[in-house]
Protein backbone atom coordinates (compact mmCIF):
# COMPACT_ATOMS: atom_id res chain seq x y z
CA UNK A 1 0.00 0.00 0.00
CA UNK A 2 1.22 3.52 -0.76
CA UNK A 3 2.31 5.87 2.00
CA UNK A 4 -1.00 7.76 1.99
CA UNK A 5 -4.34 7.06 0.36
CA UNK A 6 -7.45 9.28 0.23
CA UNK A 7 -10.72 7.33 0.40
CA UNK A 8 -13.82 8.71 -1.29
CA UNK A 9 -16.37 5.97 -0.53
CA UNK A 10 -17.07 3.35 2.13
CA UNK A 11 -16.13 0.50 -0.21
CA UNK A 12 -12.76 2.11 -0.92
CA UNK A 13 -11.75 1.60 2.73
CA UNK A 14 -9.70 -1.64 2.86
CA UNK A 15 -10.75 -4.44 5.19
CA UNK A 16 -8.39 -6.37 7.45
CA UNK A 17 -8.51 -9.67 9.31
CA UNK A 18 -6.79 -11.20 12.32
CA UNK A 19 -4.50 -14.18 11.90
CA UNK A 20 -2.83 -16.05 14.80
CA UNK A 21 0.95 -15.85 14.95
CA UNK A 22 2.39 -19.38 15.09
CA UNK A 23 6.13 -20.00 15.52
CA UNK A 24 7.54 -23.45 14.84
CA UNK A 25 4.09 -24.95 15.27
CA UNK A 26 3.47 -23.27 18.61
CA UNK A 27 0.75 -20.71 19.29
CA UNK A 28 1.90 -17.38 20.66
CA UNK A 29 0.11 -14.59 22.47
CA UNK A 30 0.20 -12.52 19.29
CA UNK A 31 -1.90 -12.01 16.18
CA UNK A 32 -1.28 -10.36 12.83
CA UNK A 33 -3.51 -7.65 11.35
CA UNK A 34 -3.60 -8.52 7.64
CA UNK A 35 -5.02 -6.60 4.67
CA UNK A 36 -7.58 -8.92 3.07
CA UNK A 37 -6.83 -7.72 -0.47
CA UNK A 38 -3.05 -7.40 -0.55
CA UNK A 39 -2.40 -10.07 2.13
CA UNK A 40 0.11 -7.62 3.59
CA UNK A 41 0.74 -7.81 7.34
CA UNK A 42 0.10 -4.34 8.72
CA UNK A 43 1.07 -5.02 12.32
CA UNK A 44 1.65 -7.64 15.00
CA UNK A 45 -0.30 -7.11 18.22
CA UNK A 46 -1.09 -9.08 21.36
CA UNK A 47 -4.28 -11.11 21.61
CA UNK A 48 -5.65 -8.47 24.01
CA UNK A 49 -5.72 -5.96 21.15
CA UNK A 50 -9.27 -4.92 20.19
CA UNK A 51 -9.48 -4.64 16.41
CA UNK A 52 -11.71 -1.86 15.14
CA UNK A 53 -11.98 -1.80 11.36
CA UNK A 54 -11.28 1.52 9.62
CA UNK A 55 -14.36 0.76 7.54
CA UNK A 56 -16.52 0.45 10.66
CA UNK A 57 -15.37 3.87 11.86
CA UNK A 58 -16.07 5.37 8.41
CA UNK A 59 -19.51 3.72 8.22
CA UNK A 60 -20.49 4.81 11.74
CA UNK A 61 -19.75 8.43 10.88
CA UNK A 62 -21.42 8.18 7.49
CA UNK A 63 -24.60 6.79 9.07
CA UNK A 64 -24.83 9.78 11.40
CA UNK A 65 -25.80 11.88 8.38
CA UNK A 66 -24.93 15.09 10.22
CA UNK A 67 -21.49 16.01 8.93
CA UNK A 68 -19.63 16.39 5.65
CA UNK A 69 -16.44 14.43 5.01
CA UNK A 70 -13.59 16.81 4.20
CA UNK A 71 -10.97 14.06 3.98
CA UNK A 72 -10.58 10.40 4.86
CA UNK A 73 -6.93 9.45 4.69
CA UNK A 74 -5.03 6.24 5.31
CA UNK A 75 -1.44 6.84 6.36
CA UNK A 76 1.49 5.04 7.98
CA UNK A 77 1.27 2.30 5.32
CA UNK A 78 -2.44 1.78 5.97
CA UNK A 79 -2.08 1.28 9.71
CA UNK A 80 -3.71 4.59 10.62
CA UNK A 81 -6.85 6.42 9.55
CA UNK A 82 -7.75 10.10 9.85
CA UNK A 83 -11.20 11.45 8.97
CA UNK A 84 -11.85 15.18 8.98
CA UNK A 85 -15.44 16.42 9.26
CA UNK A 86 -17.23 19.74 9.00
CA UNK A 87 -20.87 20.63 9.74
CA UNK A 88 -23.21 20.25 6.78
CA UNK A 89 -24.21 23.84 7.37
CA UNK A 90 -20.90 25.66 7.58
CA UNK A 91 -20.52 27.90 10.61
CA UNK A 92 -17.80 30.09 12.03
CA UNK A 93 -16.88 31.31 15.49
CA UNK A 94 -15.41 34.78 16.08
CA UNK A 95 -12.35 34.44 18.29
CA UNK A 96 -11.32 38.08 18.09
CA UNK A 97 -12.59 40.97 15.96
CA UNK A 98 -12.04 39.88 12.37
CA UNK A 99 -10.48 36.56 13.37
CA UNK A 100 -12.80 33.64 12.70
CA UNK A 101 -12.63 29.91 13.17
CA UNK A 102 -14.48 27.15 11.34
CA UNK A 103 -15.20 24.23 13.70
CA UNK A 104 -14.17 20.82 12.46
CA UNK A 105 -13.43 17.41 13.94
CA UNK A 106 -10.75 14.81 13.31
CA UNK A 107 -11.22 11.13 14.09
CA UNK A 108 -8.27 8.74 14.29
CA UNK A 109 -8.02 4.95 14.36
CA UNK A 110 -5.10 2.55 13.95
CA UNK A 111 -4.16 -1.09 13.59
CA UNK A 112 -1.20 -0.86 15.93
CA UNK A 113 -0.39 1.03 19.12
CA UNK A 114 0.54 4.25 17.33
CA UNK A 115 -2.95 5.73 17.74
CA UNK A 116 -6.00 5.00 19.83
CA UNK A 117 -9.51 5.64 18.60
CA UNK A 118 -9.66 9.36 19.28
CA UNK A 119 -11.72 12.43 18.49
CA UNK A 120 -10.11 15.86 18.20
CA UNK A 121 -11.78 19.22 18.12
CA UNK A 122 -10.11 20.86 15.16
CA UNK A 123 -10.59 24.55 14.45
CA UNK A 124 -9.48 26.05 11.14
CA UNK A 125 -8.72 29.73 11.50
CA UNK A 126 -9.12 32.05 8.54
CA UNK A 127 -6.21 34.30 9.38
CA UNK A 128 -5.59 36.31 6.25
CA UNK A 129 -7.29 37.45 3.05
CA UNK A 130 -5.56 34.86 0.83
CA UNK A 131 -7.38 32.06 2.64
CA UNK A 132 -4.43 30.64 4.55
CA UNK A 133 -5.72 28.36 7.27
CA UNK A 134 -3.93 27.71 10.53
CA UNK A 135 -5.11 24.81 12.69
CA UNK A 136 -5.52 24.41 16.40
CA UNK A 137 -7.07 21.50 18.24
CA UNK A 138 -7.32 19.42 21.39
CA UNK A 139 -8.46 15.91 22.28
CA UNK A 140 -12.06 15.29 23.35
CA UNK A 141 -12.07 11.48 23.39
CA UNK A 142 -9.24 8.95 23.52
CA UNK A 143 -9.59 5.17 23.90
CA UNK A 144 -6.85 2.58 23.52
CA UNK A 145 -7.43 -0.67 21.64
CA UNK A 146 -6.68 -2.88 24.64
CA UNK A 147 -8.99 -5.02 26.81
CA UNK A 148 -12.23 -4.31 24.89
CA UNK A 149 -11.94 -0.66 25.81
CA UNK A 150 -13.76 0.75 22.79
CA UNK A 151 -17.51 1.19 22.38
CA UNK A 152 -18.13 2.36 18.82
CA UNK A 153 -21.73 3.23 19.74
CA UNK A 154 -20.65 6.36 21.63
CA UNK A 155 -18.46 7.70 18.82
CA UNK A 156 -21.28 9.85 17.43
CA UNK A 157 -21.88 11.55 20.78
CA UNK A 158 -18.17 12.33 21.13
CA UNK A 159 -18.10 13.85 17.65
CA UNK A 160 -21.06 16.08 18.51
CA UNK A 161 -19.26 17.27 21.65
CA UNK A 162 -16.06 17.96 19.75
CA UNK A 163 -17.82 19.93 17.01
CA UNK A 164 -19.03 22.59 19.47
CA UNK A 165 -16.00 22.56 21.78
CA UNK A 166 -14.33 25.53 20.13
CA UNK A 167 -17.22 27.74 21.23
CA UNK A 168 -15.76 27.43 24.73
CA UNK A 169 -12.13 27.77 23.64
CA UNK A 170 -12.17 31.36 22.45
CA UNK A 171 -11.45 32.79 25.91
CA UNK A 172 -7.94 31.34 26.16
CA UNK A 173 -7.11 32.70 22.71
CA UNK A 174 -8.25 36.16 23.77
CA UNK A 175 -6.05 35.96 26.87
CA UNK A 176 -3.13 34.88 24.67
CA UNK A 177 -3.10 38.35 23.06
CA UNK A 178 -2.10 39.86 26.41
CA UNK A 179 0.59 37.41 27.53
CA UNK A 180 4.15 38.07 26.32
CA UNK A 181 6.91 35.47 26.25
CA UNK A 182 10.58 35.25 25.30
CA UNK A 183 10.25 33.88 21.78
CA UNK A 184 13.58 32.05 21.52
CA UNK A 185 13.16 30.40 24.92
CA UNK A 186 9.63 29.13 24.22
CA UNK A 187 10.41 27.98 20.69
CA UNK A 188 13.48 26.10 21.86
CA UNK A 189 11.26 23.98 24.11
CA UNK A 190 8.74 22.98 21.43
CA UNK A 191 9.00 19.31 20.53
CA UNK A 192 8.98 17.86 17.01
CA UNK A 193 10.18 21.10 15.34
CA UNK A 194 13.61 20.87 13.73
CA UNK A 195 16.19 23.59 14.32
CA UNK A 196 15.65 24.76 10.73
CA UNK A 197 12.02 25.66 11.33
CA UNK A 198 12.57 26.94 14.86
CA UNK A 199 15.01 29.42 13.34
CA UNK A 200 12.38 30.61 10.84
CA UNK A 201 9.87 31.24 13.63
CA UNK A 202 12.37 33.15 15.79
CA UNK A 203 13.61 35.29 12.90
CA UNK A 204 10.07 36.30 11.92
CA UNK A 205 9.22 37.64 15.37
CA UNK A 206 10.64 40.19 17.79
CA UNK A 207 12.60 39.06 20.83
CA UNK A 208 9.34 39.16 22.79
CA UNK A 209 5.89 38.44 21.36
CA UNK A 210 2.44 37.56 22.61
CA UNK A 211 1.52 33.91 22.79
CA UNK A 212 -1.14 34.63 20.17
CA UNK A 213 1.38 36.08 17.70
CA UNK A 214 3.80 33.23 18.37
CA UNK A 215 1.03 30.70 17.67
CA UNK A 216 0.19 32.51 14.43
CA UNK A 217 3.81 32.27 13.30
CA UNK A 218 4.14 28.62 14.30
CA UNK A 219 1.01 27.68 12.39
CA UNK A 220 2.05 29.80 9.42
CA UNK A 221 5.39 27.99 9.33
CA UNK A 222 3.66 24.61 9.49
CA UNK A 223 1.16 25.49 6.77
CA UNK A 224 3.53 27.12 4.28
CA UNK A 225 7.05 25.90 5.00
CA UNK A 226 6.66 22.39 6.40
CA UNK A 227 3.35 20.80 5.34
CA UNK A 228 4.16 20.42 1.61
CA UNK A 229 7.12 18.16 2.48
CA UNK A 230 5.72 15.80 5.13
CA UNK A 231 3.03 13.16 5.65
CA UNK A 232 -0.13 13.26 7.73
CA UNK A 233 1.35 11.65 10.83
CA UNK A 234 4.17 14.16 11.11
CA UNK A 235 1.84 17.07 10.33
CA UNK A 236 -0.52 16.17 13.17
CA UNK A 237 2.38 15.96 15.66
CA UNK A 238 3.59 19.42 14.62
CA UNK A 239 0.14 20.95 14.91
CA UNK A 240 -0.26 19.56 18.42
CA UNK A 241 3.22 20.79 19.31
CA UNK A 242 2.29 24.33 18.25
CA UNK A 243 -0.66 24.27 20.63
CA UNK A 244 1.61 23.66 23.62
CA UNK A 245 2.45 27.39 23.66
CA UNK A 246 -0.92 28.02 25.33
CA UNK A 247 0.36 26.53 28.56
CA UNK A 248 2.07 29.89 29.06
CA UNK A 249 -1.37 31.51 29.10
CA UNK A 250 -2.67 28.97 31.58
CA UNK A 251 0.42 29.56 33.76
CA UNK A 252 -0.61 33.20 34.06
CA UNK A 253 -3.93 32.27 35.74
Amino acid sequence: MSQEYVMKTLKSVPLVKEEPVVIMGNDTNYKAIVDTDTKETLSIVTNDYQLLQHREVYETIQNMGKYTFRDATLFNQGKALMIELEPQKRTKVELLPGDYLEPRVRIFNSYDKSRALSVQSFGLRLVCSNGMMAPGFFDIYHKSHMHQNIDIEILGKQIDIAMVAWNNRAEILKKATGVEVEVAVVVDGIRHFSDKYKKIVVENLDEKATVYDLWNELTRTITHDIAPNIGTDRLVYLQKAANTVFKHVEDEN
